[in-house]
């Protein structure tokens, strides 16, 4: 119910708006013909894909490992048709622009990204690359980095409101790093 009255003052304020010559104020506000969106987002259409990346990083005995980063480099973010809803964009010199998370106390992160634009083609093989790296030096004990290359054919996928969904539960056991003697 909430919904439909949020969706109907959409309606109305848009028309008025546009009656009043000040549609461009729609963005400003917030409100489209589509509903509410997010401060800052474009509104998602059927076209967009709302993808989330998440899991723990644990050691080989199962413990969680805190301070973590974890990157992943999607092409949509490389070809500046994407959002970033969760993690940092990276934006390094000389290097593919990159999402990234920092594990918790539990070992947990978490990415989330939409991308716009059309359809993918479901007869390409589209992927990103995700990589867990021990950037704490021995605060938290040194592990071996692990680079993980993803298909999107591997990620479950769904649809709700019209929104296609992409999610992947990656979970990673790192081993640790063999230290060097003289």
């Amino acid at each position: 119910m909430a919904k439909k009255i949020k969706k109907g003052f959409a309606k109305v304020l848009s028309g008025l708006l546009k009656v009043l010559g000040i549609s461009s104020l729609l963005t400003v506000c917030g409100c489209s013909e589509e509903g509410i969106v997010m401060y800052g987002m474009p509104p998602v259409t059927a076209e967009d894909r709302l993808v989330t990346i998440e899991g723990t990083v644990t050691d080989a005995e199962g413990h969680a490992i805190k301070d973590l980063s974890v990157e992943v480099d999607p092409p949509a973010v490389a070809a500046g048709i994407a959002d970033v809803v969760e993690g940092e964009l990276i934006e390094e010199n000389d290097t593919v622009p990159f999402l990234r998370a920092i594990t918790d106390a539990d070992g947990h992160y978490k990415l989330v990204w939409y991308e716009h634009g059309e359809p993918m083609d479901p007869d390409v093989s589209y992927h990103f690359h995700l990589e867990v790296k021990d950037v704490d030096g021995e605060a938290n004990g040194a592990f071996e980095n692990n680079f993980d290359p993803i298909m999107y054919t591997d990620i479950d996928m769904g649809t709700k409101d019209g929104v296609h969904l992409y999610g992947k539960k990656a979970d990673y056991s790192l081993n640790p790093k063999e230290t060097e003697e003289l």
